[in-house]
């Protein structure tokens, strides 16, 4: 979640002094989330603190945040989980944030460096661009995660360009990032679905184009759906974005949208039932998504159970 990722990103003033080592860095960020998935939500109030491996310095930090937490303690030897949750969690994001900004990132294989780790690496198909991402571990049906997002034409210039390159991107991360050539330049699709509650189904594409040291967006489909099998996809071969799913209380019209036409449905489709299927359809025109076509068929309203 970004509240997390910039709420421990290090001050742009402490840049020029020494960095430290990245393969130090990675090792470390690899050990705290060994540790961070031992925390299991709701199984315990209380952990013992020598089931992890900590340092000197860490117990000496740990404490004080203990203490600025108020936080009653079984024994000395114990910590309360959401105190431990949130210790480990700083650990972890201020090394996932100090590993994309390193000056070596590109000199290493960073899906090798993490291999068998909790980490979820997603690179684009032409090397550039990076969403470094793990499981936010809530125990909640919102299956959120924690992200980073490294691109190698973006140039760090202060905190405020540095948050805002990473608000851009879904606070879940993605999970491809195709690449377009184009007359107008490179751009990406990024695509991602998130499970936010026990049935709710969040689906996205995104077409994006870097440009002045920022990226924007030229075109989005978001879906909230009920169905895990519905939403929407894209495929790279006939570069053809699909938007399949049932109407219900998440979406309750054909909703499908085009560059000239704010929404290419009928009044009729806006009130078809519960239940019934809608389908839109868009197509790569070399520069942007054209809106292609829409249908509506109507059913009986699928059994969930």
């Amino acid at each position: 979640m970004k509240h997390l990722l910039l709420l421990f990103l290090v001050p742009f003033a402490l840049f020029g002094q020494k960095q430290a080592s990245f393969t130090v860095l990675v090792s470390e960020a690899k050990l705290y989330l060994e540790e961070y998935y031992k925390l299991a939500p709701f199984e315990s109030d209380y952990y013992a603190i020598s089931n992890f491996r900590l340092t000197k310095q860490d117990l000496i930090e740990l404490r004080a945040k203990t203490i600025e937490a108020e936080a009653a303690s079984k024994s000395p030897d114990s910590v309360e989980y959401y105190v431990m949750f949130e210790f480990l969690q700083e650990k972890i994001t201020y090394r996932m944030d100090q590993i994309v900004k390193h000056s070596d990132f590109m000199k290493h294989d960073i899906e090798k460096l993490f291999t068998g780790s909790a980490l979820d690496i997603k690179i684009s198909d032409d090397k550039k661009l990076f969403n470094l991402s793990f499981d936010e571990n809530t125990g909640g049906t919102y299956k959120s995660k924690i992200s980073f997002v490294y691109f190698t034409d973006f140039v760090n210039t202060d905190s405020a360009t540095f948050d805002e390159f990473q608000m851009f991107f879904p606070s879940d991360g993605f999970e491809k990032a195709y690449t377009l050539t184009t007359d107008e330049g490179v751009k990406y699709v990024l695509t991602g679905m998130v499970q936010s509650c026990s049935l709710c189904f969040d689906s996205f594409v995104y077409l994006i184009k870097f440009s002045n040291n920022k990226f924007e967006q030229e075109f989005t489909y978001n879906l909230s759906n009920r169905d895990w099998e519905d939403g929407v996809s894209y495929n790279h071969e006939t570069k053809t974005i699909y938007v399949d799913y049932h109407l219900d209380d998440l979406t309750t019209f054909c909703q499908c949208t085009s560059e000239n036409e704010e929404i290419a449905t009928t009044e009729e489709q806006a009130a078809e039932v519960e239940g019934s299927l809608c389908s839109c359809k868009y197509v790569f025109n070399g520069r942007n998504f054209d809106f292609v076509k829409t249908a509506t068929q109507k059913q009986e309203v699928k059994d969930k159970e």
